[in-house]
Formats: C-alpha cells, structure tokens, sequence
C-alpha cells in the first residue's frame, strides 16, 4: 500500500500465485496478533519504513476498494488505533528527552539506549543501532574498522543504569 503501490504489474498472477489482497490480509493478521503487545507497536512506530500516516490511510482505501472482508477493516481499523497512541505515546517521551543523562544517550542516533553496546573504538551505542548499521556495512560507524555482531560487547551496568532512570521517571510520571 506504500507509494509505488499502483506501480507494481505482475503479468500472469495466477500462474505466480500472486493474490494481493489474500497477502495483505495476512500480513494484516500479523499485524493484528502483535499488535496485542506494546513492545511491537513501539517497534513499528519507530520504524519510519513502517509508521507513516499516509500508510494506514493507504491500506484503509485498498481495504475498501479490494472489497477485503469487513472484519479485516475493521482489524486494520483498531490497529491503526493502537499505532496512533503508541505513537503519541512515544511523542510524550520525546518531549522530555531533555533531562536524560548524556551517558544514556546513543553516540550515534542520540536516543535513549535500552541495550547499550561498547563498539571497539570506545563509543557506546544502542544494540538495535549497530545492529541495523551492520546490516548495511560491516564497519564500526566511527572508525570505519571492520566489525562483526561478535565484536560487540555489552555494558549491563549502564544498561541496569538506564532501566532505573527510565523506572524512577516512570513512577514520578504516575505520581
């Protein structure tokens, strides 16, 4: 349902199988069977590949133009729902990133880490940031050295760090 949506022609779909409408509706059943947990809705929200307003609109209109079952609108309908306040919810986070500690802060994408990871060149970085790097290069982003996933080398005593930072905000949040 993304942009190059309408520019996608498949010439013989019955003979590749391709029933696009049969896929959506599946992926929208992932989407749907996660969606029950916070930790896959924050994932999708950050993900700006993913989380676009212009793609839960999207879908919606294929959704209704395909003719797709109305129990899978209205599954899309709720989950866009979910998306938006976890979102929204992230939003609020952001706001006051202001009064996190710099040591808690991603070198590379300044993020509030929840897995920090020490790179060989010394700089701390959130594991799903090197990660995702090492996917496209296989190189330390600072140093440009030759890295490998084995090379990375956890720090659970600022991890434990962040968990009670973000748990004490937590609680004075709710206060």
């Amino acid at each position: 349902t993304g942009s190059k949506n309408r520019t996608l022609n498949v010439s013989d779909r019955e003979q590749l199988h391709f029933r696009p409408l049969a896929l959506l509706c599946d992926l929208l059943e992932v989407y749907f069977n996660l969606s029950q947990f916070d930790t896959f809705l924050s994932a999708v929200v950050k993900d700006g590949r993913s989380f676009k307003a212009s793609l839960l609109t999207n879908t919606q209109k294929v959704l209704g133009v395909a003719k797709a079952p109305y129990e899978k609108t209205e599954k899309w309908f709720q989950i866009c729902g979910k998306l938006r306040d976890a979102r929204d919810r992230l939003e609020c986070d952001e706001v006051s990133m202001d009064s996190v500690p710099d040591e808690f802060l991603d070198a590379l994408m300044n993020t509030l880490m929840s897995d920090p990871i020490l790179l060989p060149s010394g700089n701390v970085v959130d594991r799903a940031t090197i990660e995702r790097h090492i996917l496209n290069q296989k190189n330390d982003p600072f140093s440009r050295q030759p890295l490998s996933l084995e090379e990375l080398e956890p720090i659970p005593e600022l991890k434990s760090r962040i968990e009670k930072w973000h748990s004490d905000r937590k609680d004075q949040s709710d206060a």
